[in-house]
């Protein structure tokens, strides 16, 4: 279910009990949707992704300086293209390998990435990322994210809507407007197998037995077709209240133990030892009593009357919390802040670029919809 991934991602499903690492904030936070630095690795369309779109607004060099190259999606076919400052590339030894090329203007993009989001956090203009810049400047784009979804959804429904516009969206409906997103004309959509989806790109493929499986699950109403509300839920699942009131349920269920409908601080926190193969529960064993009572007390208990109740568990589970976002930057120091002085340079930030690129602090969307 969308909704127990989601809350295991919000209560930190991902940490294991000996993976511990301090926090600058105090907490014990490992990766939500990260792997580990050891098995991450950089490929060519992986690094060109991301450059493509930063090239539309960086313009500053002359146009005669500049080539574009296509970016093979792996399949024979090519869906963007990298901007290259030749001059630069000249410079190279290995300028005549095309496979080269395109790595070292995914590395000069990256960066160009890495640097304008990094100048943009840094409140106090020191060089420097503490955690409260990082958390703040990432709570920002989450809550953008959030909100152009929500705003853009009514508009997008009208577009998918349309054989026949009768206020649901069928899976065909969904299905030839992907392949539309994708660049396929109708002709080709009329003789398109849906089992093979020759045509498209792996990631497209991927994306689209993604959308598969959460079909399924944002179907609430009816298996085969989708209301408003349910396709927010199904292309922005981070952004449904739906879903949100969903994950308060789940909270519910498993924790109120004498069904008032509230938590009190003790049934968040004493977790018995033999709920170990729940994995919503699991998740919060991997911490002590003392930081579940601490985190009861600080941040979900926001009246301080020893309860939570269904609209302080919504604020809880709502990505658009700081603490959601706090989080986030919890994870990414405990990777990437390597001299572990508590504060995050831009080479630190360049040296550990396969994270940050992935994170939400740079790519919010794709961040959200791969850990939901």
């Amino acid at each position: 279910m969308v909704c127990r991934r989601l809350l295991r991602s919000t209560h930190g499903k991902w940490r294991g009990r000996d993976e511990h690492r301090n926090q600058p904030n105090g907490n014990n936070v490992l990766p939500l949707n990260y792997k580990t630095k050891a098995s991450l690795s950089r490929t060519v369309q992986a690094a060109a992704a991301p450059s493509a779109s930063l090239s539309s607004s960086s313009s500053s060099s002359s146009s005669s300086s500049l080539m574009y190259l296509p970016v093979d999606n792996g399949d024979g076919s090519s869906s963007s293209s990298v901007r290259i400052d030749v001059t630069t590339l000249k410079r190279h030894k290995s300028y005549a390998s095309p496979e080269t090329v395109i790595l070292v203007a995914s590395s000069v993009n990256e960066k160009q990435i890495l640097e304008k989001a990094f100048r943009r956090a840094d409140k106090n203009r020191d060089n420097l990322l503490n955690i409260q810049e990082l958390a703040q400047y990432i709570n920002k784009n989450i809550v953008d994210h959030i909100d152009e979804a929500i705003r853009l959804n009514p508009r997008e429904f009208r577009r998918v809507d349309i054989t026949p516009a009768d206020g649901l969206i069928t899976w065909d409906e969904y299905h030839r407007f992907f392949l539309k997103e994708h660049g396929m004309t109708e002709a080709d959509i009329d003789e398109h197998n849906e089992i093979k989806h020759t045509g498209l790109n792996r990631k497209a493929r991927e994306d689209m037995m993604r959308d598969k499986a959460r079909w399924s699950e944002a179907a609430r109403t009816d298996l085969f077709t989708l209301t408003i509300d349910e396709y927010l839920s199904f292309r922005h699942p981070e952004s449904s209240i739906s879903n949100l009131l969903e994950l308060v349920d789940d909270l519910l269920r498993q924790f109120d133990q004498d069904g008032d409908e509230q938590l009190t601080i003790e049934e968040f926190s004493e977790v018995s030892g033999d709920d170990d193969d729940d994995l919503i529960r699991k998740s919060l064993i991997s911490k002590t009593v003392v930081e579940r009572r601490e985190e009861f007390k600080r941040i979900i208990d926001k009246n301080h009357d020893g309860k939570a109740d269904r609209g302080e568990l919504l604020n809880y589970v709502n990505p658009k919390t700081p603490r959601y976002a706090l989080q986030e930057a919890a994870t990414l120091f405990s990777l990437c802040d390597e001299n572990h002085d508590n504060k995050l340079s831009l080479d630190e930030m360049a040296a550990n670029a396969e994270i940050f690129l992935t994170s939400k602090m740079i790519d919010t969307a794709h961040s959200f919809h791969t850990e939901f």
